[in-house]
């Protein structure tokens, strides 16, 4: 009876630590899901996706939801805005298709936003196996580097939009892309496969998706937004001195 007992606490220590093991690298490689201004809330909004794929079979509106539910789970002091949010300051600003950098400033002052994920489709083939190309940045008005963040631990980014900042401008001191992610996810592609196949383990954990529901075309949204929105806060946390390269 007690080796049976043994055995069965073997068993379950062994799986503690595959799960352990899992935790650690489930994300992949280059991949991070934290906030950059940890440990202040850093208040970001998702712009509407463009379709640029020349597809009518995709949905942009459907993209631009799995994005959001995808950045909405990164629990690390990340306020996300709501699209409906975000269309609506577009509406009252007449500003239905954004042209310029100016646009966006104006959409992130209307609804308090620190920063503004602006992306598009660029390729589409809704059938098996699935393809995905998108072209994601990160755009903020004015915008720290790395040296300045650490000199400031506590740095506020919602503090750069406040006048006596100590912060140099981007640029002109317009929106100006930060990051950027630009890549096609094609799930016959080995290295995508493996992506998908951490992707699965990590989401097991906390409810059951299984590669039939990935490559259905919201499930295959849901897995590039993944991946997209872990590389942003990869080379975002980068610049702002939180990891290193």
């Amino acid at each position: 009876m007690k080796k049976k007992v043994n055995r069965a606490y073997i068993s379950l220590f062994l799986l503690w630590l595959a799960i352990s093991g899992c935790n650690s690298a489930d994300k992949g490689p280059g991949l991070e899901f934290s906030n950059p201004y940890r440990p202040n809330v850093w208040t970001v909004a998702v712009i509407p996706f463009k379709n640029d794929s020349g597809s009518e079979d995709v949905s942009s509106i459907a993209m631009t939801d799995e994005f959001y539910t995808e950045l909405a789970t990164v629990q690390d002091n990340i306020q996300v805005l709501s699209v409906n949010q975000v269309m609506a300051a577009q509406n009252k600003l007449g500003l239905t298709r954004i042209k310029s950098e100016d646009e966006l400033s104006m959409i992130a002052e209307e609804i308090g936003a620190d920063a503004l994920f602006v992306g598009k489709i660029t390729r589409y083939q809704p059938y098996r196996p699935p393809l995905i190309g998108v072209v994601v940045q990160v755009y903020e008005q004015r915008v720290p580097t790395r040296e300045q963040v650490s000199d400031q631990k506590d740095f506020d980014p919602s503090s750069l939009s406040r006048s006596g900042s100590n912060f140099e401008l981007a640029g002109d001191g317009l929106m100006k892309a930060v990051v950027q992610v630009n890549n096609v996810f094609d799930a016959s592609d080995k290295e995508v496969i493996a992506q998908i196949e951490r992707y699965t383990t990590r989401q097991a954990k906390e409810s059951p998706l299984g590669i039939d529901k990935v490559m259905t075309s919201s499930g295959y949204m849901r897995f590039v937004s993944h991946q997209v929105i872990g590389r942003l806060l990869y080379d975002y946390n980068i610049r702002t001195g939180r990891i290193r390269d």
